[in-house]
């Protein structure tokens, strides 16, 4: 294999685990991968947020965010890690009664907590 012609800082990593330095002549019969020093910068697995390690081989760590979520019918908030099944979704159900008066004001929502109408 020739040597690397390379303008930005990059390292060879064989796929047998040994670094050759930069445009350092290629003597293995294994494929060198191409990391560089630059952040990744790929979506993590939440689809949201994006991977700011170093260019990496492999997939990226999962997403370790903390998301501020509000509950739909009570305004109680808490905090969950990013993930694909929260995403960036902002409201959650806490599963209580909703206990909203209805619009003609004398009886309460028997719905657990949600968004929408409200009903007996």
């Amino acid at each position: 294999m020739a040597k690397a012609q390379i303008d930005v800082n990059l390292t060879f990593v064989n796929l047998d685990g040994v670094s050759k330095i930069n445009n350092e002549q290629q003597t293995s019969y294994v494929e060198p991968l191409l990391i560089s020093e630059n952040k990744c910068e790929k979506l993590k697995s939440c689809q949201h947020h994006i991977c700011d390690l170093i260019c990496h081989v492999g997939e990226c760590p999962h997403c370790d965010q903390l998301i501020k979520q509000t509950c739909l019918s009570h305004g109680i908030e808490r905090e969950v890690l990013c993930s694909n099944e929260t995403g960036c979704i902002k409201t959650f159900s806490c599963g209580e009664p909703c206990a909203k008066l209805l619009s003609f004001g004398h009886h309460k929502c028997k719905k657990k907590c949600h968004n929408g109408p409200y009903s007996d």
